[in-house]
């Protein structure tokens, strides 16, 4: 049972004019992150150019996930975590996730960015 009384209503009203609360800094980043998306999604992107190296076991060439990729799939996890429509809205209108599977697709022996995109999607 959850009780509210007035002090609860005035400390929410309190908290949303206030510019250092949580829940005010909390819609500032989602703002800024539901504008990235499109960024996001670049980055993402399995064509990226580069310095190409061979594997040993199936002789075919590649250009490296890189950390910037592999923090970038760990951001999307993050920003999913958040559970706030309009990063919803913005991650599903564009290729972020279609962007994702094809990595996983493309470096199936990359462990780090298998846990990450198992973590995404739980």
């Amino acid at each position: 049972m959850v009780q509210h009384n007035s002090e609860d209503e005035d400390k929410e009203d309190t908290e949303a004019n206030n510019p250092n609360s949580a829940t005010v800094q909390t819609n500032i980043l989602v703002d800024i992150l539901k504008d990235r998306v499109g960024e996001i999604q670049d980055v993402l992107r399995g064509d990226h150019d580069g310095a190409k190296t061979r594997i040993s076991v199936c002789d075919t060439e590649f250009v490296p996930l890189g950390q910037q990729r592999l923090h970038t799939v760990e951001l999307v996890s993050k920003m999913v975590q958040l559970k706030k429509e309009p990063i919803f809205s913005a991650l599903t209108a564009s290729q972020t996730f279609a962007n994702i599977m094809v990595l996983v697709k493309s470096y199936p022996w990359n462990n780090l960015l298998q846990l990450k995109v198992i973590n995404l999607f739980e």
